[in-house]
């Protein structure tokens, strides 16, 4: 309320900047003026803080890999995070980050979150710059080449890119100085179905096969030892059929 010394009581306006959305300190402005254009004002501090009990931060969830990796010279694209607070639900996160492409090292990617009652929350998930794979780096790459029960197989013929390699007594196809990169490979032996696959080489790798046998082989197996029974049914009989007579 106003009251002037000449006219009264006299009319109030107040001006406010408070949001009770956000926890801080804010000011409600009122001013008075009388008659002959004389004014006053007073302020008043309102004070937003937060609900009682919340004292808990938001949790923050790290989207994909961490730590995560990028060779050095690419483009590192964050993945991000989200983060969900108990009373607030879903809260926005900021992130800060020190990755630097162009210099092999590690780095770090800060999140951070605050809820409405003023709890922050941060997560850092680690970035890796890698070197890029030396052209003359190579592996070797071992393929074991058995039948369904695991017994090795001898002779098979392995083709890995441009090369062919037969499987030694032990079942193994050793292919050395192998290019890092995507290669197909195809595997063949007489009497059982063809392999084929697809392998990115990185390392040193050991490739285990098994081989089926082919299902027309099996038939005609199966068509034979089915005759040499015939057969032997058919002689028997005709020994009966002799010895009756």
């Amino acid at each position: 309320t106003a009251k002037d010394a000449v006219d009264g009581v006299v009319a109030v306006t107040a001006v406010s900047t408070v949001d009770t959305k956000v926890v801080g300190s804010y000011t409600v402005t009122y001013s008075a003026t009388d008659k002959a254009g004389n004014k006053a004002t007073a302020v008043r501090t309102v004070k937003v803080v937060a609900a009682a009990g919340d004292i808990t931060a938001p949790v923050i969830t790290i989207t994909g890999a961490n730590p995560a990796s990028v060779t050095v010279g690419g483009t590192y694209v964050d993945a991000g995070a989200t983060a969900k607070d108990a009373v607030d639900g879903v809260v926005a996160v900021t992130a800060v980050s020190t990755v630097d492409t162009k210099v092999v090292g590690s780095y770090t990617v800060t999140y951070s979150a605050t809820d409405k009652a003023g709890n922050k929350a941060t997560a850092v998930r680690t970035v890796k710059v890698v070197a890029a794979p030396s052209p003359d780096e190579k592996a070797t790459i071992t393929f074991v080449v058995t039948d369904k029960t695991g017994k090795p197989i001898h002779d098979a013929e392995v083709e890995l890119g441009e090369k062919t390699i037969k499987t030694n007594d032990s079942g193994m196809a050793i292919f050395t100085n192998v290019v890092l990169k995507s290669y197909e490979y195809e595997i063949e032996m007489d009497h059982y179905e063809e392999i084929e696959g697809k392998i990115s080489v990185t390392g040193d790798q050991i490739i285990t096969v098994k081989l089926v046998i082919e299902e027309e082989e099996h038939d005609e197996e199966h068509d034979e030892e089915h005759d040499e029974e015939h057969d032997e049914e058919e002689s028997h009989g005709d020994k009966l059929y002799r010895s009756r007579n």
